[in-house]
């Protein structure tokens, strides 16, 4: 059997202000996210209602200067 893809973590998640896709499938990447939500690896359930406190931009910032990887999620009319 071939383990998941994809980290339990990974994937999008509501801001206070909007949207914000989590990468953690490298263990620093997943690392990095914990540290900036102040979270433990166990308590991954707490992901999503933290993130949700958060505004996209920050948190975007915050999980790249740890060294983790995090991507803002636009609309159209906000790229152009």
């Amino acid at each position: 059997m071939l383990p998941p893809l994809w980290d339990p973590i990974a994937g999008d998640y509501q801001t206070a202000d909007g949207w914000i896709r989590l990468h953690t499938n490298y263990v620093h990447h997943r690392a990095a996210v914990l540290r900036v939500l102040g979270l433990a690896a166990g308590e991954t359930e707490r992901v999503a209602a933290t993130v949700a406190t958060w505004q996209r931009d920050e948190l975007e910032s915050r999980v790249v200067v740890e060294g983790g990887a995090a991507a803002v999620m636009r609309t159209r009319g906000e790229w152009l």
